[in-house]
């Protein structure tokens, strides 16, 4: 029963995205991909893309959720990036993490996988001179099949307001702060693994 009410399930998630653009044909052993959910990020995109192809990914794969602001349009004229499309709930998707399992089921196996909003950039030690087949390389001679990474919210010096961005940027030429201190760790057991997360008294770094 539970078997059976799995593969519902995923044919349920299946049946609710629309490809728009299947370029997944030009995956290779051993490319590393990129699995992402977006919604109305045209100003984000640009970066986005070009900062994850200089690290080393070879395709992203990407779900579109009822943009309106010409990220379909953009995201399809993508060479390296397969599309598929959805107006159904974010929320009941358990906020993407449905849509992205089904298609790491059926594209990411044998793969390095990134997971990654938009608005997020993936930085580790030397990642300037070391690009993600070094990481990787490095991670399968430990021995070790995933990669945790902190998420580090980043700010400018003043109001974000007086810092308006242009597509394709390098954000972080204004968002060069953040919070040094005050980081506490815990253990997720059900996920085996660590979570770091800022302690803060109110207000907290997102409502500033």
């Amino acid at each position: 029963l539970h078997v059976r009410s799995r593969r519902q399930r995923q044919m349920c998630i299946r049946d609710r995205l629309r490809c728009v653009r299947d370029e997944t044909a030009q995956i290779r052993p051993g490319d590393i991909l990129c699995f992402s959910t977006v919604r109305n990020e045209a100003l984000r995109l640009p970066y986005f893309l070009d900062h994850h192809r200089r690290l080393g990914v070879r395709h992203f794969l990407i779900v579109e959720n009822a943009s309106d602001d010409g990220t379909r349009d953009y995201l399809a004229a993508q060479p390296d990036v397969s599309l598929w499309s959805t107006p159904h709930s974010y929320k009941l998707s358990r906020f993407g993490v449905d849509w992205l399992t089904w298609l790491q089921m059926k594209y990411g196996h044998g793969h390095w996988c990134l997971t990654l909003d938009a608005d997020e950039c993936l930085i580790y030690p030397y990642h300037d001179t070391r690009p993600l087949p070094a990481l990787c390389e490095w991670l399968d001679g430990q021995k070790r099949r995933s990669f945790g990474a902190m998420m580090l919210d980043m700010y400018p010096k003043g109001r974000l307001s007086e810092y308006p961005y242009q597509a394709g940027i390098d954000p972080f030429q204004a968002l060069c702060w953040f919070d040094g201190g005050n980081y506490g760790m815990r253990r997720k057991v059900d996920l085996h693994s660590l979570w770091i997360c800022l302690l803060y008294t109110s207000p907290s770094p997102r409502d500033r």
